[in-house]
């Protein structure tokens, strides 16, 4: 029996991939990470409303590069 929250083991991930890649939009995070990208968009907007990343360009028309806050 494991003992593993999904939702938080995907968060964690994306937040490695972010600190691997930090120029890296959604969509190709969602790729790497096997998740879909509406499931990646919502981990990372919770992350960002946490404090834990920050978007590079908040316009919606730019790509969506992420960065974790120094």
């Amino acid at each position: 029996m494991t003992y593993i929250v999904e939702a938080v083991d995907e968060a964690l991930g994306l937040l490695m991939l972010v600190a691997e890649h930090p120029s890296l939009g959604v969509t190709e995070l969602a790729r790497r990470a096997g998740l879909t990208k509406a499931r990646a968009f919502r981990l990372l907007t919770t992350l960002e409303h946490r404090g834990q990343i920050a978007r590079e360009s908040p316009a919606a028309a730019a790509p969506a590069t992420i960065s974790i806050p120094r």
